[in-house]
């Protein structure tokens, strides 16, 4: 949203959405593939304790 210039709603930098552990999905996957996602997940996840395969959530 802020590099195409548009307002960010205030309910995404809502503390209530930050996870106090780290929040992998999917549930099943290897340390290694956890290790992975933590340095390839954009920033806004990472600030979030939040960490997605980011091929699984792609837009088709």
């Amino acid at each position: 949203m802020q590099i195409l210039d548009l307002e960010v709603p205030g309910w995404i930098r809502d503390k209530k959405l930050t996870f106090q552990k780290p929040y992998y999905h999917p549930k099943r996957m290897s340390d290694f593939e956890k290790f992975k996602l933590t340095y390839t997940n954009p920033a806004p996840f990472k600030a979030r304790n939040v960490y997605f395969d980011l091929e699984g959530i792609k837009r088709i």
